[in-house]
């Protein structure tokens, strides 16, 4: 995965959860799509991408350049990060030190269907494979 390598490169501290991208998955499905039902999760084809949740607004949030901003102003301490399409998925431990530039490719292309998360889910950033989608940022209401 290359955002492990980015992850390294930036000296963030991390641990790699093998085969747990689905645990994550399911969980923020469940805090973040908890008031959508079965049939709109089915419409806005919530199985192919969870971020359809987003581009086809069903919950209000940051878009493109606000949610840049939003997400490296965010206080962040731990978080997971994991991929729509892969199977492990990253605890980070000082991510305050992560900002949005950090998860680009080598030409300046943010790696796409990355799923950031505080660890309290909370609050979530997502980086898409559409340019005209996203990213995104939700922060849950108080």
């Amino acid at each position: 995965m290359e955002f492990k390598n980015k992850l390294e490169e930036k000296g963030l501290i991390f641990n790699e959860l093998e085969g747990k991208a689905g645990d994550f998955k399911k969980k923020w499905e469940e805090v973040f799509l908890n008031n959508i039902s079965k049939s709109q999760k089915k419409k806005i084809k919530i199985d192919s991408f969870l971020w359809h949740i987003f581009s086809y607004e069903k919950l209000p949030c940051l878009k493109g350049e606000e949610a840049i901003e939003a997400f490296d102003k965010q206080t962040k301490k731990e978080c997971y990060i994991f991929e729509q399409h892969g199977d492990n998925a990253f605890k980070v431990m000082n991510t305050h030190k992560l900002k949005a530039k950090d998860i680009t490719t080598e030409l300046g292309e943010y790696l796409s269907d990355i799923y950031i998360v505080s660890s309290c889910f909370t609050w979530t950033y997502i980086v898409t494979h559409e340019k005209e989608c996203g990213p995104y940022f939700y922060k849950k209401e108080d």
